[in-house]
C-alpha cells in the first residue's frame, strides 16, 4: 500500500502508527534530497472534503510550481518535524507556540492553524494525536477533579473564576464527585455569574458542574466533554444558549460537532440536551415554584423550526438579559429540577 493511499484511511489511528506515518514521509523527503529527485510530502486539504482516490497524487512538492508551494513545503516539513519530536518526548506544543516561535515563516496564526489541522486529516488522526493543541478557551467549575498524566490534579471546585480545561490526551482520569447534572454556558458573563454565586454547589437541582467555551466550543472544549460522556455516561449533560440562530447554531455545534472537523473523533455526536431562553421566561423569574413554567426543552429541529418562524419578531430572549433583569438562578434551578424528575 502507499503511503498517499495509507494515509487515507478515515479510523483513528494509535500514536505508533501516526508516528511511523510521519517518519515515511520525512525518510521519503530525505531519501529524494539524496537522489536529487523533487522532494515531496503527502497532503490533503480539509476543505476539498474528500480524500484521494486510488490513482489521484496529491503531493506538496518542492520546490514546486511556484513560490507558494515552496513556502508551503517548507512550513508542513517543519511541523511534521516538531510533531514528531513532541510525540516522541511526550511533550505538549501549542499552535500559538509554533507560530511565535517561527513567525517569519507563518507570517500568520491561521496559517499554522490549518496546517496542523489539514496534517491531522492526512494521516486520519486527531490534532491532538499530533500533540500540538489550539490554546484552550473552556473554563470548568464545580464538582470534579482531573488527574493529569504529569501527575497534577486539578479540583474545579477550588477556583473562584474556573479551571482551565486541559488537553485531553493529558488527562488521565475525571472525577465527577457526585455530580447530578452539567451544564454548558454559552456567554462567559453567565458562566462567572454562576461560578460567583457558587450555583453548582447551592442549586436545589443538586451538585453539579457549569462549563463554557465563551461562545462557540473550540476543539479542546468540546473533545474534554466528549470524554465526560465517556467516563461519566450516565451524567446528564444541557447547554444553555440564546434562543437565536446563533445560540441554536452553537448548541448545534456542541452537540453534533462541525463539518470543519469531521474526521476528529472528538466530532462524533454528544447526547447534549438544550436549555433554551425564550421571552416569556423573562416574566418567570418572580414566580414561585407553583406557577409553573413550560417546558421548553426542545428537540434542535423544532428549535431551528421555530426560530425560522420568528426571524425578525422582537421575541428573543438573551441569557445575559434574563441573569440582569434579576437573577437567573431560580430560573435554572426549576428548570434543572423539572428536567431532572425532581420537581413536576
Amino acid at each position: 500500500m502507499s503511503l498517499n493511499r495509507s494515509m487515507a484511511a478515515r479510523s483513528r489511528l494509535p500514536s505508533a502508527s501516526v508516528i511511523g506515518r510521519i517518519e515515511a514521509a520525512l525518510e521519503g523527503v530525505a531519501d529524494s534530497l539524496a537522489n536529487a529527485n523533487e522532494l515531496k510530502i503527502p497532503f490533503c486539504s480539509r476543505r476539498r472534503r474528500s480524500r484521494p482516490a486510488d490513482h489521484e497524487e496529491n503531493f506538496v512538492r518542492f520546490p514546486g510550481s511556484s513560490a507558494s508551494e515552496a513556502r508551503k513545503f517548507a512550513r508542513l516539513l517543519l511541523i511534521m518535524q516538531l510533531a514528531h519530536q513532541a510525540m516522541i518526548t511526550g511533550t505538549i506544543l501549542t499552535k500559538r507556540h509554533i507560530y511565535y516561535q517561527h513567525q517569519e515563516l507563518f507570517e500568520t496564526q491561521r496559517v499554522v492553524d490549518e496546517l496542523v489541522d489539514d496534517l491531522a486529516y492526512t494521516l486520519g488522526t486527531d490534532r491532538d494525536d499530533l500533540n500540538i493543541t489550539a490554546s484552550s478557551k473552556g473554563l470548568v467549575s464545580g464538582c470534579m477533579v482531573i488527574r493529569l498524566r504529569s501527575s497534577q490534579v486539578l479540583d474545579a471546585s477550588q477556583s473562584e473564576l474556573g479551571i482551565t480545561i486541559p488537553s485531553s490526551r493529558s488527562v488521565t482520569c475525571i472525577e465527577t464527585r457526585g455530580a447530578r447534572w452539567l451544564l454548558v454556558v454559552e456567554k462567559d458573563a453567565v458562566f462567572r455569574s454562576l461560578v460567583a454565586v457558587r450555583f453548582w454547589e447551592t442549586s436545589l437541582a443538586g451538585p453539579g458542574i457549569l462549563i463554557t467555551a465563551r461562545g462557540y466550543p473550540d476543539l479542546m472544549t468540546r473533545s474534554f466533554l466528549a470524554r465526560i460522556q465517556s467516563d461519566c455516561p450516565h451524567l446528564p449533560m444541557f447547554v444553555l444558549t440564546d434562543f437565536d440562530p446563533d445560540g441554536l447554531s452553537i448548541f448545534s455545534c456542541y452537540r453534533y460537532g462541525t463539518t470543519n472537523f469531521f474526521h476528529e473523533s472528538s466530532n462524533s455526536q454528544i447526547n447534549f440536551g438544550w436549555l433554551g431562553i425564550q421571552s416569556g421566561h423573562l416574566g418567570t423569574l418572580h414566580k414561585t415554584k407553583t406557577d409553573g413554567i413550560r417546558n421548553d426543552f426542545l428537540p434542535l429541529e423544532c428549535c431551528k423550526r421555530i426560530c425560522r418562524q420568528n426571524m425578525g419578531i422582537p421575541c428573543v430572549a438573551e441569557i445575559q438579559a434574563l441573569d440582569e433583569s434579576g437573577d437567573i438562578t431560580p430560573w435554572l434551578d426549576i428548570f434543572l429540577q423539572k428536567i431532572l424528575g425532581i420537581i413536576p
